[in-house]
């Protein structure tokens, strides 16, 4: 399988072999970033990790289990906020567990009142529901800010206006 990574501020292209029985792992953060435009500048946006991995929407189910099996290792997701975003966290977290992490930068609700769109939230209703059932509070905070505004947000509006963010405690 082919994945783009970015190591050491060069982008390249690798073909990995996702196989349990690899030795290779990472001992530190992981972001797994959706979108092109944002891996692309993610040191920017979310400088804190070791490693970005980009996605391309929805990470290949053998790579999310090939990371799962690295115990050192903690993932964050950098993903829309949107229903489908928050639907492809609750998947990594299926497979992490607690050693997954939502990205939420702190001007979240900011960003969805300038940037937002109000289609993703209705083209993605039938998600929507799925994932509104989900009681992980991370992923009930970014609902409750997209309820206020109406509207989700593709990660791609954090670039607007750059600035620091923190990993979760």
């Amino acid at each position: 399988m082919t994945r783009t990574f970015k190591l050491t501020g060069v982008l390249v292209d690798l073909d990995i072999l996702v196989d349990a029985a690899d030795p290779c792992a990472v001992d530190g953060t992981i972001a797994l970033v959706e979108n092109l435009e944002l891996f692309l500048h993610v040191e920017r946006v979310v400088p804190q990790v070791d490693v970005a991995l980009y996605a391309a929407g929805r990470l290949d189910q053998r790579l999310l289990q090939w990371i799962g099996a690295m115990p050192a290792v903690r993932v964050l997701h950098v993903g829309d906020f949107d229903p489908v975003g928050l639907d492809e966290y609750r998947r990594v977290r299926a497979v992490l567990g607690e050693r997954a992490t939502l990205f939420v930068p702190e001007r979240l609700a900011e960003y969805v009142r300038r940037f937002g769109k109000p289609e993703l939230l209705v083209k993605s209703s039938a998600v929507l529901e799925r994932v509104r059932r989900d009681p992980d509070p991370m992923i009930q905070a970014v609902l409750a800010i997209l309820d206020v505004a109406g509207k989700g947000m593709e990660q791609e509006a954090l670039l607007v206006e750059l600035g620091p963010a923190r990993l979760p405690k």
